[in-house]
């Protein structure tokens, strides 16, 4: 596989645990902000919608969470 994939792969993974440090934390906004990289990366992986859904629900943005929840 060509680095371009490694490195793709590599900036996914980066967001992704990103995300998840900043919901185990408490810090939403920035877990969406990461969430939302990881989904641009991969937009397919309804995981990363799932994520973004929780976060956006602890933040009480209810119907954008629902979208995402949708997606997912």
């Amino acid at each position: 596989m060509s680095t371009s994939y490694w490195l793709r792969y590599a900036n996914l993974i980066d967001s992704l645990t990103k995300g998840y440090c900043f919901v185990l934390i408490g810090k939403f906004d920035d877990a969406v902000k990461e969430f939302n990289k990881a989904i641009q990366l991969n937009p397919n992986d309804p995981g990363y919608h799932n994520d973004k859904g929780y976060a956006l629900s602890k933040l009480g943005n209810y119907q954008e969470a629902f979208n995402e929840y949708n997606k997912a």
